[in-house]
């Protein structure tokens, strides 16, 4: 879940619930969007616990009061690592895949291609 939390008053509220069941998220915001990836819980694990069988990724778009926008998963065929949520124009990400930077374009982060940054 995520909760907005109001500073003032002190009172939180849910504005998200994830389908996943994990429950663990790395989020960010980038001034228009909230952004969360699964990235954090896959690699801990595939690595401590073996529940994984695969890095397929989540990305997750939501707007600023928690409505889901986009949903993305990012195939194991690619090797991703360390995604990085990056401006407000473009999502960047390292592949193993040739050991390059890669990303999307976040206007269309459901189906926009995974393009090298050069």
């Amino acid at each position: 879940m995520i909760y907005e939390y109001d500073l003032g008053s002190g009172k939180s509220e849910s504005i998200y619930e994830s389908d996943n069941d994990t429950g663990y998220f790395y989020i960010t915001f980038d001034g228009n969007y909230i952004w969360m990836d699964d990235e954090g819980y896959k690699n801990m694990a595939m690595y401590f616990n073996k529940q994984s069988n695969s890095l397929d990724y989540t990305l997750y778009q939501l707007d600023r009061d928690g409505k889901l926008v986009a949903k993305r998963t990012i195939p194991d065929e690619e090797k991703i690592f360390s995604i990085m949520h990056g401006d407000s124009r473009r999502m960047f990400m390292f592949s193993f895949v040739n050991n390059r930077i890669v990303y999307i374009d976040k206007s269309n982060i459901e189906k926009g291609d995974i393009k090298e940054l050069r």
